[in-house]
């Protein structure tokens, strides 16, 4: 199965647009929303979502966790769910943020990306709002990566286990780019 990692808090508008895209996705995928520290009015929307997905899918495709309280940096968040992908299984992960739209094909491209390159990070890039809804649905797979947009990215369960997020940034949110930084240095 194709996991997708979504972590929040509060902006639950934006993070049901944000989750249903991700249920959208042109091949089967299984979410996992991370509640780090919402208010009660929010866990209980999250809540009902899981629930009415559930009985609308007919499956357990979508799953929360809530941190309350919230996990100490993104970094935190991000590797628990990872290791809790790789031990259901999975072999990559799309990580994306609560206040994004994705297009129904983009875990497909990301991943087909991946397996061309072979490559233990793929990050999709960001667009504005009339790209996105005026996206005429095709891509180059080939083309040159336009670099890394953390609001949306693919890691392979190789990747992470040799480069885990480093969980020393708390509270600069500078996690995303110390990846990059460790991965080039790297080669």
């Amino acid at each position: 199965m194709n996991w997708i990692i979504c972590p929040f808090l509060d902006n639950w508008d934006l993070t049901a647009a944000a989750a249903e895209d991700c249920l959208r996705q042109s091949i089967p995928t299984r979410l996992l929303l991370i509640d780090n520290g919402s208010s009660p009015e929010v866990r209980a929307a999250c809540h009902q979502f899981v629930i009415d997905q559930q009985q609308e899918l007919e499956s357990s495709r979508v799953m929360s966790w809530h941190h309350n309280p919230p996990m100490p940096s993104l970094s935190a968040t991000w590797n628990r769910a990872l290791k809790f992908v790789w031990e259901a299984g999975g072999e990559q992960a799309l990580v994306v943020n609560n206040d994004l739209r994705i297009v129904p094909q983009t875990y497909e491209w990301l991943l087909e990306v991946q397996r061309r390159r072979d490559s233990y990070f793929v990050s999709g890039t960001g667009v504005t709002e009339e790209q996105f809804t005026t996206w005429d649905r095709t891509f180059d797979l080939d083309g040159d990566p336009a670099g890394p947009d953390f609001s949306c990215f693919l890691i392979t369960r190789e990747g992470h286990t040799k480069y885990p997020f480093d969980q020393r940034f708390i509270p600069a949110y500078f996690e995303d780019n110390q990846l990059v930084r460790q991965m080039w240095l790297a080669g």
